[in-house]
């Protein structure tokens, strides 16, 4: 395990893989990257997809969450 977590850049756009509960993954440098994401209080809000934006993330369905500041 490697951890990503002060390289994914705020305020970028990510394709979200999967949700478990408060956990959100997205496709971070070709593998999912988890962060805690609860409804509560969210780090992640959703952005608008945009066709053939998703730069080097693998084609995958689902929202383009933009992090936010902490």
């Amino acid at each position: 395990m490697y951890d990503h977590a002060a390289r994914a850049a705020t305020g970028q756009r990510y394709v979200v893989a999967e949700r478990q509960g408060e956990w959100t993954a997205i496709w971070y440098l070709g593998q999912k990257a988890w962060f805690r994401n609860p409804a509560s209080g969210p780090v992640a809000v959703p952005g608008r997809a945009r066709p053939g934006t998703a730069g080097d993330a693998p084609a995958r369905p689902g929202l383009r969450p933009r992090v936010r500041d902490a």
